[in-house]
């Protein structure tokens, strides 16, 4: 499989007269020739941050130009790379250029064509448009309407609220009906899901606070007269050996749809690795559902890695998707063994809707918010 790996930076310090000067640059991939777009750009020390726009290029105005400066990069698929510049006598400008990256996910939308032909980042495409291509390969789907969000004066509504639990399944499920050939539906695509999926290296809080908020804006693409504002919060990363107790519920559709190899397999494989890192005060219980709901490991301490393994080994796919009994079953099992100050969490794996018992999107919603309220969460 061809990798996309490479990036080239081009970084050019301006010196206007003794106040002011521009560090400005363009960022575009080294093997495409393609302009990316969105990439995050901070200068240090001033942690000043730019995100590309449509041309690829950044910019910052500088006031004291004998800092050590030093660029860095993120965008999504690369890795984090820091640059500093290599200051030249000829008309004091600086020019830099970056080390090879990894692979490429994401590509320029204004490079796009109308047609995705070939192989580009992992991700199959045929030679033929999307819009071709005929009716959903997924019809038992259903997702909840979203409700797309107007615009506010802030003067009348300065307060905004910020999850800090966002779900990533959005750019994983997108990703899946593309690899079919197939657009998804409007109300599969959560655009904070696909944001929140990938890692922005930003800085840890310090000095005691709870959180650092990083910002940056650029122009909007479809409309030059707005402007986007990204706001990113960090918390502080926690070390395992400091984590409370887990009272976790591995809650497994075992149905008739998961006799994949990329299904249940891939599965119980995650759930190993999950298990690897449990410690000795950790619980786990395993909970599966097919044309019914069973335990077939009730409790049991982290340290015990083999019992819980071999549970996992043993897992079998076939049968309907009661789905609705494995969550109230999987509820009722985290409840017996409560923590508390504890992570008492459900985490739930599946390929689809549930075909038997609740079916109902509000009431599963409300089912989830009321076990919430009473300390359980689901994952």
């Amino acid at each position: 499989m061809k990798r996309f790996a490479y990036s080239i930076v081009l970084a050019l310090v301006c010196l206007y007269g003794n106040s002011q000067s521009i560090i400005q640059g363009v960022v575009y991939d080294g093997d495409s020739g393609d302009l990316l777009i969105g990439v995050n750009v901070v200068l240090f020390p001033l942690k000043t941050t730019a995100v590309t726009g449509m041309d690829g290029t950044y910019r910052f105005e500088i006031q004291d130009t004998t800092l050590p400066y030093e660029i860095e990069l993120t965008y999504a698929g690369y890795d984090s790379e820091k640059f500093k510049p290599l200051i030249h006598a000829v008309n004091k400008t600086a020019l830099w250029i970056a080390a090879q990256l990894d692979e490429v996910i994401v590509t320029a939308a204004g490079q796009r064509r109308n047609k995705l032909m070939g192989r580009v980042a992992g991700i199959q495409f045929f030679d033929r448009s999307i819009d071709e291509v005929a009716e959903s390969v997924f019809p038992e789907e259903s997702y909840a309407a979203i409700e797309e969000n107007g615009f506010k004066r802030t003067d009348q509504d300065p307060v905004t609220t910020f999850s800090i639990d966002v779900d990533r399944a959005s750019y994983a499920n997108v990703k899946r009906y593309l690899q079919q050939r197939q657009l998804p539906p409007p109300d599969a695509v959560r655009i904070e899901e696909m944001i929140n999926y990938f890692s922005y290296q930003y800085p840890e809080p310090s000095d005691g606070k709870p959180l650092t908020v990083t910002t940056s804006v650029a122009s909007c693409p479809w409309n030059t007269e707005h402007q986007l504002l990204r706001i990113g919060l960090q918390g502080k990363r926690i070390a395992t050996a400091d984590l409370p107790p887990s009272n976790l519920v591995f809650l497994l559709d075992v149905s008739g749809s998961m006799d994949e190899w990329n299904k249940l397999p891939l599965v119980k494989s995650a759930m190993e690795v999950l298990v690897d890192q449990l410690r000795e005060e950790d619980r786990v219980a395993i909970v599966v559902y097919a044309g019914a709901a069973g335990v077939v490991l009730n409790a049991t301490p982290g340290g015990a890695k083999g019992k819980i393994k071999a549970a996992l080994h043993n897992l079998e796919a076939g049968g309907a998707t009661a789905g609705g009994a494995g969550i109230k079953l999987a509820y009722q099992i985290a409840q017996e063994h409560f923590i508390t100050d504890g992570n008492n969490r459900i985490i739930l794996a599946t390929d689809g809707d549930f075909n038997v018992g609740i079916q109902s999107a509000g009431e599963l919603q409300r089912l989830i918010e009321e076990q919430r309220d009473k300390g359980v969460y689901l994952t």
